[in-house]
């Protein structure tokens, strides 16, 4: 598992994250309603069972089937000679040794053999999760705008209620804006020449000539 989502997300709103609380809630509200409106509209133009870059990959791994050798075992199993990585293949159970079709629900270069082998149709195998119509419901609901302040319906006990802000003490130095990295991220620092003030290189690699007195 990895937090790819999170990190996307999270520089989307990097420039929102000084906003006032409402204004960044509203700012997140927004960008989440047009995500959903943008992705359920291309999942509903779609006229083909997967989406596109997962078309693309089916379609890249059923190429790469022309140099394998398929030799059947039973009706649902299939030995898959790939040069050194040969495989066995259930069909049945949706399985493969090389564990690539367990583990992602999308047929392996080696299911996909034994699927054409067979003359079985490559999308019965794939995982349902990956499919336009599980796309759609991914986005299927609608996200709506909050509404003017002076429009809610507030109970008076509610509205009688004074919320303070918690205690803050403010901390000594410029206050921090980027979050905390974990161990096993690199940082990346941009190098910066002090003889040309160029990026990526520093003064003992710098090239560049500056021009004096003597060389004009």
């Amino acid at each position: 598992m990895t937090s790819n989502n999170a990190e996307s997300f999270n520089n989307t709103s990097r420039d929102a994250r000084k906003y006032p609380i409402t204004t960044l809630a509203e700012f997140l509200r927004y960008t989440l309603q047009t995500w959903f409106f943008e992705r359920r509209t291309l999942a509903m133009e779609s006229n083909k069972p997967l989406p596109t870059k997962i078309e693309k990959k089916l379609e890249d791994r059923i190429e790469a089937t022309k140099t394998l050798v398929v030799q059947p075992l039973s009706h649902y199993e299939f030995y898959v000679m790939d040069g050194d990585r040969d495989s066995q293949v259930n069909l049945q159970t949706k399985t493969c040794s090389c564990r690539r079709f367990d583990l992602t629900g999308l047929p392996c270069t080696h299911a996909l053999a034994a699927t054409l082998s067979r003359h079985i149709n490559p999308y019965s195998l794939c995982s349902w999760y990956y499919t336009v119509d599980a796309w759609l419901c991914s986005y299927a609901e609608t996200i709506y705008p909050v509404g003017n302040e002076e429009e809610r319906d507030v109970p008076d006990d509610i509205s009688r209620r004074k919320v303070e802000p918690p205690p803050y003490k403010p901390k000594t130095g410029r206050p921090k804006t980027k979050r905390t990295k974990s161990k096993r991220e690199k940082i990346i620092m941009q190098r910066h020449c002090s003889h040309c003030s160029g990026k990526s290189h520093n003064r003992a690699t710098c090239t560049y000539m500056i021009p004096t007195a003597s060389n004009k």
